[in-house]
């Protein structure tokens, strides 16, 4: 592709974007974060004021997948940060890195550089699970955690059969190609990830899907550059075994925890919540009816359980 189409589909994505934000009445501030170790620049949104609260989207997501659950957060300095590889951050290829190690020392990066001390961490996905390991590694950097969606890795969770064959290097692309990025495989992307109920009553605004296709068609993250992540992280049998979160981990993650999990989540739903609040020493569930993102499905009741959460 050359620098021109890039620059364009950068362009649309940057629009789409706003977009999507205007949706919701909010106004972000847009920064990049240089991390001096790594040389790699990570993007990121900050919007409102308050004590803090870091958000960290799941692997083949981007960073304003989180608008519809920042719309209902009172007074709290909301940070979004684009992960390495996706968005506009940069590229990374996740072959040639420890994922868990270096995913952790991008988030204490972006505190330092935000000059944040302490911050609650809300995750989905595979960026729940990377909040979990700086809960670990740097255990005074966060104060509590939050897990709106199943953590990929965690315990008793699953992983589906189409996600473990996206692991497989040739084959993951030859099923790309079959559904190449278009509104329809958006819409559809959504379905497969439990929140079918919620696309067929349009209750997901198209801004939404807007912003997510544009996002996928970015040619040096987007879709395509999720892969590596993928390809890193996972295996047809599961988690690669540094990053699974085994019981004798979670027993030592000290910080509160809630857990907001949808009751059609394939990677695991509420018997991951359960498991959770036997093994973790200060851990709650709630379960909401909805998908792997449930905030999508019902976000009134995701933030109010996060408002709630936060006040205790």
């Amino acid at each position: 592709m050359s620098p021109e189409a890039e620059d364009v589909r950068v362009t649309q994505f940057k629009e789409a974007e706003r977009r999507l934000w205007d949706r919701y009445d909010l106004s972000p501030e847009e920064r990049t974060v240089a991390l001096d170790d790594s040389g790699r620049n990570v993007r990121c949104w900050e919007v409102g004021s308050g004590p803090p609260l870091l958000f960290i989207h799941g692997g083949t997501a981007v960073g304003s997948t989180w608008v519809p659950l920042i719309d209902r957060v009172g007074d709290r300095r909301c940070i979004v940060i684009d992960r390495p590889g996706c968005g506009l951050s940069d590229p990374v290829d996740y072959h040639s890195i420890d994922p868990r190690h270096y995913s952790v020392e991008v988030i204490a990066g972006v505190l330092d550089e935000l000059d944040v001390e302490s911050v609650v961490i809300v995750g989905n996905s595979y960026g729940g699970t990377i909040g979990f390991f700086v809960a670990l590694e740097h255990p005074d950097r966060v104060s509590s955690i939050v897990q709106m969606g199943t953590p990929l890795f965690f315990l008793n969770g699953s992983l589906p059969i189409w996600f473990r064959l996206l692991s497989v290097r040739g084959l993951n692309r030859a099923l790309l190609r079959l559904q190449p990025p278009s509104p329809k495989q958006v819409r559809s992307l959504f379905e497969q990830v439990g929140h079918e109920e919620t696309v067929a009553d349009d209750r997901i605004p198209q801004e939404y899907f807007d912003m997510f296709y544009a996002y996928e068609r970015l040619p040096r993250t987007g879709l395509k550059g999720a892969l590596s992540q993928i390809e890193r992280t996972t295996s047809v049998r599961g988690s690669r075994s540094t990053l699974q979160v085994t019981e004798s981990l979670a027993r030592r993650i000290g910080q509160r925890t809630l857990f907001v999990l949808g009751d059609s989540d394939p990677f695991g739903g509420p018997p991951v919540g359960r498991h959770a609040t036997e093994v973790l020493p200060n851990a709650r569930f709630e379960t909401v009816s909805g998908g792997h993102l449930p905030f999508l499905d019902e976000p009134e009741l995701c933030g109010r359980h996060l408002s709630e959460f936060l006040g205790e």
